[in-house]
């Protein structure tokens, strides 16, 4: 059983190295793929977790259990065997958690791209939507319309309750 637990220990540190070389994916350049193997890793601790688990209780078991067959040196070894299954899922514990915050990390910096595309897209908002408005008011085609565009000053045509023609309206 010792070979077992070993062999979860290797497994656990390649998925740690995984897991490192994620969290720096993560940070520098967010992709799509980086979120499927992130998810990936998380199925694969799921799966260890759900595979050690039962190990756990059933070296505790025999760790309490009473037994002439059992002698005093194989329960010493059943205990330190119990303190390493212990540590085994401490450790898929702590995988879990950092790839639940590699997850919040990911949308964190996506959200941060998105947050400084609209701030790029407001300023072009903000220069264009004046240029169009006047651009609009002045393409429009009118006859005897009387503006004008004085520096600070937009007049805006509006109709002329008794003659029919527009006035400027100056705000």
């Amino acid at each position: 059983m010792d070979a077992i637990v070993d062999n979860y220990f290797v497994v656990l540190e390649r998925v740690g190295e995984r897991i490192e070389e994620l969290e720096d994916a993560v940070v520098t350049t967010p992709r799509p793929e980086t979120v499927r193997e992130i998810h990936q890793l998380k199925r694969e601790v799921i799966l260890l977790r759900k595979a050690v688990w039962p190990l756990r209780e059933v070296i505790g078991a025999l760790e309490r259990r009473e037994s002439r067959l059992i002698s005093e040196t194989v329960v010493v070894y059943l205990r330190d065997l119990y303190d390493h299954t212990i540590q085994v899922i401490d450790t898929i514990e702590a995988s879990r958690d950092m790839l639940a915050g590699m997850l919040d990390v990911y949308l964190s910096s996506i959200s941060n791209r998105m947050n400084e595309v609209m701030k790029f897209l407001t300023i072009i908002g903000t220069i264009f939507i004046p240029l169009t408005f006047i651009a609009g008011l002045y393409g429009m085609n009118f006859q005897n319309m009387r503006t004008a565009l004085a520096v600070g000053v937009l007049c805006l045509p509006v109709p002329d309750d008794h003659s029919g023609c527009f006035s400027p309206l100056i705000f």
